[in-house]
């Protein structure tokens, strides 16, 4: 079996850059492990690989990548926001075969993020995972959702799933991605149903969020027969903003337009979709069918 020496992952963390200590790596090679305090840097010194509690008053432990500064309190991708650890003793290693292994101790559970045979990179490399492929909340720029594999036996799904609550990142209430029956907009699900949806591609917005005065969104539709997928671009290349800009789902249904730079994280704006009990509902709303639930059931 083919054998991999260091780690390669794709964007975010290819190559992760060295700081003057001794816990964060620049590449962790096989037989290397990343225990509690320990971390990868991006070269841009904006990301962060770690273990990580999502707040100051739980005991909830997870791996994922956030925000270097300020305190890495902003994660953009959890490995197990199913499984999280309940306490320090997780470890992260990849074995002499290339298997990117997440382990709780306490618990014995062993999670293979990995579980697919490696792609050729066209340099030649083996690309054994990327992160952009299982997408948790965050849309980052040059990612892309939607469905792939649309020609063969099991076709995929790339979309964001919401956190359940501010403070625990298990899948919430609400989903974006692209429509079986629509393939040309993004939608957002609340649980099995449509809540609101993008509308087309109108320039370079999606038409259903043209009706925010700001910050202005920028995305790629590309489709042939095999996938169609919406790639997002950033905020307008002409504003201050940019480089590091991300859209994010969170637990309430709202689409939050955020920046990161090297010493600091932007929460730009929170675009409020629907809120039905104030009446505010922008263009794009699904209104809410009532139950057919009656007595007794």
């Amino acid at each position: 079996m083919m054998k991999i020496s260091w780690l390669t992952l794709s964007w975010l963390l290819l190559l992760f850059g060295l700081s003057s200590e001794a816990t964060e790596f620049k590449v962790l090679k096989a037989g290397q492990e990343l225990r509690n305090f320990h971390s990868l840097v991006s070269p841009n010194q904006i990301y962060t690989l770690s273990f990580f509690y999502p707040d100051s008053s739980t005991t909830t432990r997870y791996f994922g990548i956030q925000f270097s500064k300020p305190r890495l309190t902003k994660s953009v991708w959890i490995a197990n926001r199913v499984n999280p650890f309940s306490d320090s003793s997780g470890i992260f290693y990849i074995t002499d075969e290339g298997d990117m292994v997440l382990s709780d101790n306490s618990s014995g559970l062993n999670i293979t993020l990995n579980t697919v045979k490696p792609l050729s990179s066209q340099s030649g490399e083996q690309i054994v995972w990327q992160s952009f492929d299982e997408p948790t909340d965050a849309f980052l720029r040059g990612m892309k959702v939607g469905l792939f594999g649309l020609k063969t036996k099991e076709p995929s799904k790339k979309f964001l799933n919401s956190w359940l609550s501010p403070e625990v990142a298990s899948s919430g209430a609400f989903a974006l991605g692209i429509d079986d029956d629509d393939l040309y907009q993004l939608v957002i699900w609340k649980r099995v149903e449509v809540y609101w949806h993008s509308g087309s591609l109108d320039g370079k917005n999606l038409k259903n969020l043209q009706s925010f005065p700001y910050p202005h969104l920028e995305f790629k539709y590309s489709s042939n027969d095999n996938e169609s997928y919406f790639t997002f671009l950033g905020i307008d290349s002409q504003s201050y903003y940019g480089n590091s800009s991300f859209i994010q789902l969170n637990s309430s249904g709202e689409i939050c337009v955020n920046n990161a730079e090297i010493d600091s994280y932007q929460l730009i704006d929170n675009l409020q979709l629907c809120d039905d009990e104030d009446d505010n509902i922008s263009e794009g709303c699904i209104p809410a069918q009532p139950s057919k639930c009656t007595g007794g059931d």
